[in-house]
């Protein structure tokens, strides 16, 4: 796997790593589609930030 499949990955996942209790408190209160849309606001930004940490540490290696 490339450098950028594990930044996505990473993305994805950190929101359910740094936000659990208020991501699933957001879920039982707000439903479904709040809690989904959270995510995904969270994921996009997150994703967004690995991918561009991930480039510029993988333009510095190699």
């Amino acid at each position: 796997m490339d450098w950028h499949w594990y930044a996505i990955i990473a993305g994805l996942v950190a929101p359910w790593i740094t936000l659990n209790a208020s991501l699933r408190n957001t879920f039982k209160e707000g439903g479904a589609v709040t809690g989904l849309s959270v995510w995904a606001g969270m994921a996009l930004s997150t994703t967004l930030i690995a991918l561009l940490i991930g480039w510029i540490i993988h333009k510095l290696i190699g």
